[in-house]
């Protein structure tokens, strides 16, 4: 058995040495410091799991955006950091374009 007190060691010894020295009654007192971990509280569980949400799913849109399988157009690696993917493509619609092309984004219906 070995005794510390603040750090040191005060003595150390069996049982029956420690009974002869300081006689029969001792008295032994512990003590436990705390820590920052002690105070993890479930609401930290929480905000961790959000964030992990938020993570996965940005990770999860990049990749299907990239490898988007049968179904989809594959997108280039760079393709968050362009402005077409933002703001969509700087045609003008119902405007001739340098072949001759109109867009239009309006349906004329004939019959009856």
């Amino acid at each position: 058995i070995a005794i510390m007190s603040t750090g040191r060691l005060v003595c150390s010894g069996s049982s029956m040495f420690l009974k002869k020295k300081y006689g029969v009654g001792y008295h032994l007192t512990l003590a436990k410091q705390t820590s920052d971990l002690d105070t993890f509280t479930m609401a930290d569980v929480m905000y961790m799991m959000l964030v992990d949400i938020v993570i996965y799913s940005l990770m999860t849109w990049y990749v299907e955006a990239v490898f988007p399988g049968d179904f989809g157009i594959k997108e280039k690696p760079w393709f968050m950091f362009t402005k077409t993917y933002w703001c969509g493509s700087d045609v003008n619609i119902d405007e001739p374009q340098k072949n001759g092309t109109v867009i239009s984004n309006s349906y004329h219906v004939e019959g009856g």
